[in-house]
């Protein structure tokens, strides 16, 4: 059966297509991660439900990151490989995001006097567990100002400070402690 075959019903809100949508991200993603054949296969379910590809992506970000955010009440999934294979996954499409959005990262770090004071620090000393936590809640705080992370749930289990160092390019923190 192909997808343009399935009808639905002609009333159709966005939650409802979003629901069908994320339902079909999940059962691709079931083995732990998603195939180019199986992305086209979601491209053509967002095209048929009428969702645009930033919609998808959005989706595709939301159901990662719950899954990462809840590894640990998520029985079938506990295997380090699958975690790690999914984290990957997931830290690619938050990089993508942040790399189209690298801009408005860079204006809200330097927005907050105290987020480039930590930031400046942790380059030349070890910062504090309190620092640590501080500079992880202004990270989060300036991720949020990103339209598809205002709408998409972070994980902040999972996305720590080390990973956040990880995801922002390494060009970020040089663009965004100058003139500071």
């Amino acid at each position: 059966m192909e997808i343009e075959e399935v009808s639905l019903p002609t009333n159709n809100s966005w939650i409802l297509k979003k629901y069908f949508l994320e339902i079909a991200i999940l059962v691709v993603w079931a083995d732990k991660k998603i195939e180019d054949v199986e992305l086209n296969f979601l491209n053509r379910v967002a095209s048929h439900l009428g969702i645009s590809s930033d919609e998808l992506e959005n989706s595709l970000i939301a159901v990662e990151g719950f899954v990462l955010e809840h590894w640990q009440q998520l029985d079938y999934l506990q295997s380090k490989h699958s975690y790690e294979e999914v984290s990957e996954q997931y830290m690619n499409r938050v990089m993508r995001v942040i790399n189209q959005n690298k801009d408005q990262l860079i204006s809200g770090v330097r927005s907050s006097g105290e987020l480039v004071s930590l930031l400046k620090k942790a380059r030349s000393m070890e910062l504090s567990d309190d620092e640590k936590s501080k500079t992880q809640e202004l990270l989060l705080t300036v991720f949020k100002t990103i339209p598809t992370f205002v709408i998409t749930s972070l994980p902040q289990k999972y996305l720590t400070l080390p990973v956040m160092m990880k995801i922002l390019p390494s060009s970020f923190f040089t663009e965004s402690l100058e003139n500071h």
